[in-house]
């Protein structure tokens, strides 16, 4: 048994061999290729491709020759130790991964000649991603509203004004690379050249803001006079050759509502515009004229709700359901019951709360079509049908908070009745290395469901007291992907070019208020699985020290503002 079993094992060891054989021959053939490229990742600016020859290959090495895409490219040809050096600049040839190929000519013998041949793929990246601002991208960002009189028991006015807004690169390390261009003047597209003795592909897109706010309900005995400043920091790579283009919103849209006196006198509401005026009244109706934005791709909707004193009652009236100009009657019959009542806790614990996906045409969008409640049972959402619109199904998170740390985490996933249980969707709840704060440095990080290509950012606030009579408030936003991370060094100050007189770099650690880490999927919005995770961590007056506020009045205040929670 013993001879027969070494038998067969010849036997098939023989049959294997050819394969072992040419195996090991397709190895050595890789490893010994009579010409080889070794190029860099990426080439900016002088370039060169080092060639890797066999010795014992006679070369013409004075009529080396490289190409692009099929295109010669014109060189130096360099001896570096044993080997061989193509130099060459490369802000003549395209952006983007490129086919370069080397081609030599062997020594003639008799009559032929032959050529060795070597490819390499290589991105081209002499450029910064272009960028282009549309006439009238600033100048949509300044309004006022206004009505009653000065001095009078009744006077509103809100407005924004003197919007500024320039832009520049920076390093991945937040140092500026590039001049200040100011948006008003940037209608043409814009592509700024990197010096070649800048490394790597990473950089920020930096948008700083600055603009006055100014708000004065005479009859809620409220007034607030703030100049804001912004300062973004976007991940862009400069392997990225799509145009960046900012364009002003359409906001010229517009729809009459023809209100029934039986439902105005009895149903209040609560709005989704952007702005809106009386125009008159008949016998039957009044005639009310809105101003709303188009919708954007990804973007939610947030509607006109009419709805009764306890809530129960109600309709969803979404502007973008509709064509521009038309006129929609909202009748007594329009009015429903509410869909579905969500408790809301008043401290600890965890919650759902429910959107609704509808199409509008011809795209799914999600609405919005809920209202706070608070009454005898506590604080609940309350959701409301959609007029002239079928809901296809319901958007359902589960979110949760405790004492130590503010945590607001989506877990997304649609059903097709209500109401649901908050146990019926899982929440998970790995918030421990959420937010890190080290040397004066925040940074987030997150490894354990992320795709490389989703999106993380810090976000600062800051208040640095009063200015003439205006309270100076900062917020500060680092954009960045999961694989590189994001972090926010304060221990050094904040870098902006000096702009708004240096308001940026006075920044100070005893000025920060709150910061927010984000992740946000990449993937299409509120697809099931995780969307959107936040940590919030507020911070004493005097001190950078970590400390969470008590719940209290900030609660309502921030997750009104970071979820548009209607009051």
């Amino acid at each position: 048994m013993t001879k027969y079993f070494f038998s067969k094992l010849i036997t098939i060891l023989l049959c294997l061999l050819p394969f072992f054989s040419c195996s090991l021959f397709e190895d050595k053939a890789k490893i010994n290729k009579p010409l080889e490229l070794q190029a860099p990742s990426y080439i900016r600016g002088m370039a060169q491709i080092e060639l890797l020859i066999q010795d014992q290959v006679q070369l013409e090495m004075n009529d080396v020759q490289l190409f692009c895409n099929g295109k010669e490219v014109p060189i130096t040809l360099k001896q570096s130790a044993n080997n061989y050096v193509i130099a060459f600049d490369s802000k003549g040839i395209q952006e983007g991964l490129q086919l370069f190929s080397v081609r030599i000519p062997k020594v003639k013998e008799d009559t032929t000649s032959e050529f060795l041949t070597a490819e390499a793929a290589i991105e081209v990246d002499n450029f910064l991603p272009p960028f282009k601002f549309e006439t009238g991208y600033v100048d949509q960002f300044n309004f006022r509203s206004e009505s009653g009189l000065p001095g009078y028991d009744f006077y509103y006015l809100q407005s924004i004004s003197d919007y500024k807004y320039n832009v520049y690169f920076a390093d991945a390390e937040g140092n500026v690379i590039s001049k200040v261009y100011d948006v008003s003047t940037c209608n043409e597209e814009i592509e700024i050249e990197l010096d070649p003795s800048i490394i790597g592909q990473d950089f920020y897109f930096v948008r700083a803001e600055k603009y006055y706010f100014d708000y004065i309900h005479t009859a809620a005995n409220e007034e607030e006079h703030i100049e804001n400043h912004k300062l973004t920091y976007e991940h862009v790579s400069s392997s990225d050759q799509e145009m960046k283009t900012f364009r002003p919103r359409n906001d010229d849209s517009k729809l009459i509502l023809k209100i029934a006196h039986e439902v105005s006198r009895v149903y209040k509401n609560f709005g989704g515009a952007k702005s809106q005026r009386f125009l008159y009244s008949d016998e039957y109706y009044s005639y009310h004229e809105f101003i709303y934005r188009e919708l954007e791709q990804n973007e939610k909707v947030y509607p006109f709700i009419f709805y009764s004193d306890d809530k129960s009652r109600g309709v969803a009236i979404v502007f973008q359901n509709y064509e521009s100009g038309s006129t929609v009657s909202v009748e007594l019959e329009d009015i429903q019951d509410a869909i579905a009542v969500q408790p809301f806790p008043e401290k600890n614990g965890e919650w759902i709360y429910i959107e609704s996906l509808i199409d509008i045409h011809g795209k799914d969008v999600y609405c919005s079509n809920n209202l706070q409640s608070i009454n005898n049972n506590g604080k609940e959402r309350v959701l409301f049908p959609i007029k002239d619109n079928k809901i296809k199904t319901f958007a359902v998170s589960r979110s949760g908070y405790s004492d130590d740390f503010m945590a607001y985490s989506y877990s997304t996933k649609h059903v097709e009745t209500l109401p649901i249980a908050v146990s019926s969707i899982e929440l998970n709840r790995k918030n421990g290395d959420e937010l890190k704060y080290e040397n004066g440095i925040y940074s987030i990080s997150r490894k354990d469901f992320m795709d490389e290509k989703d999106n993380l950012s810090l976000v600062a606030k800051f208040e640095t007291g009063i200015k003439d009579g205006r309270e100076q408030l900062t917020e500060v936003t680092v954009e960045s992907k999961a694989r590189l991370g994001a972090k926010m060094d304060l221990g050094s100050g904040i870098s902006s070019q000096n702009l708004y007189d240096g308001y940026f770099e006075s920044l100070r650690p005893d000025h920060l208020k709150m910061i927010t880490s984000n992740y946000e999927s990449n993937k299409s919005q509120k697809e099931n699985g995780y969307y959107l995770l936040q940590v919030i961590d507020l911070f004493k007056e005097s001190s950078s020290s970590r400390k969470i506020s008590n719940y209290g009045d900030w609660k309502q205040k921030e997750v009104g503002e970071m979820y548009r929670i209607n009051p």
